[in-house]
């Protein structure tokens, strides 16, 4: 199974780069009135309607005030978005916590001997895997006789025609120094 922990945690530090940001684009906002925006269209035109806590009226904001309502409406959408990030964080944080990557593998080895002879795990621990795979390909099982038939100019036995050319072929090539 894939370890997406690392993953998972690298998001999780760009999600606190981003809410560290968030923060410091905040103390922008101090000197701005609390309150809300409202935005209508009218005639193919925006128009933006603020509304101070606890007040029951909205007041239109004019042309000349535009600066305002950008900052303003960043304002909104910065807290918006800093909620959501800190939700994110949450999520990834409990997720991370309960994650692990090797909780199947771990159920099974902590299961006792006579369970594991008749149990076949979903999947095959490291260990178990050796096993197998050193039961299907023993060594020394080289189909091949060790002791060759073929034998070279220099007294050594070699297993086919083709190992006396080279071996040959070797033998001159360290006369001449190649």
């Amino acid at each position: 199974m894939i370890d997406y922990s690392k993953e998972l945690k690298n998001q999780q530090m760009e999600i606190e780069e981003l809410l560290r940001q968030l923060k410091k684009r905040e103390r922008a906002y101090d000197k701005l009135p609390e309150g809300v925006i409202r935005v209508t269209a009218d005639r193919g035109k925006h128009q933006y309607f603020f509304r101070k806590e606890g007040d029951p009226k909205s007041i239109y904001i004019r042309e000349k005030d535009r600066e305002l309502v950008c900052k303003l409406v960043q304002r909104e959408f910065d807290r918006s978005a800093m909620k959501k990030l800190e939700e994110m964080r949450g999520v990834l944080t409990r997720f991370l916590k309960n994650y692990g990557v090797n909780a199947m593998a771990n159920l099974y080895e902590n299961l006792c001997e006579g369970r594991k002879a008749v149990v076949t795990p979903i999947e095959v621990p490291d260990a178990l895997y050796v096993e197998k795979w050193l039961e299907e390909h023993r060594g020394e099982q080289n189909p091949y006789p060790e002791q060759g038939k073929y034998e070279t100019e220099q007294g050594e036995y070699v297993r086919s025609k083709s190992e006396k050319i080279l071996a040959v072929r070797q033998s001159i090539g360290s006369i001449w120094g190649c």
